[in-house]
């Protein structure tokens, strides 16, 4: 009888281990998606940088003036879209403007 009790303590210990190793799958699973795939299609994005961490480049000589403004551009338009904003307000087109009343 202590033979069965040796088993059914390994097949606890192996069962508790899989729940452990299934939880922590899904823990990576889950922080791989909000690190990596946050519901963006990632066009737009300046390659996953912060402006705060493309302005340090910046300072640092890493990067021209140009590419700094390209890339703020960027980030600033991402930043719009996830927002909700789709950046300044366009204005109606003038009344009276389309034909001639003559």
């Amino acid at each position: 009888m202590a033979l069965a009790e040796v088993e059914l303590t390994s097949i606890v210990v192996a069962c508790a281990a899989l729940l452990v190793l299934v939880a922590a799958g899904a823990g990576g699973v889950l922080w791989l998606r909000r690190r990596f795939w946050d519901g963006e299609d990632g066009a737009g994005q300046a390659a996953g940088f912060t402006l705060g961490q493309l302005r340090e480049l910046h300072r640092a000589g890493r990067m021209t003036t140009e590419e700094f403004e390209r890339a703020k551009a960027t980030v600033v338009a991402a930043a719009q879209r996830r927002a909700g904003g789709s950046g300044p307000a366009k204005q109606p087109p003038a009344s009276g403007g389309g034909r001639d009343s003559g």
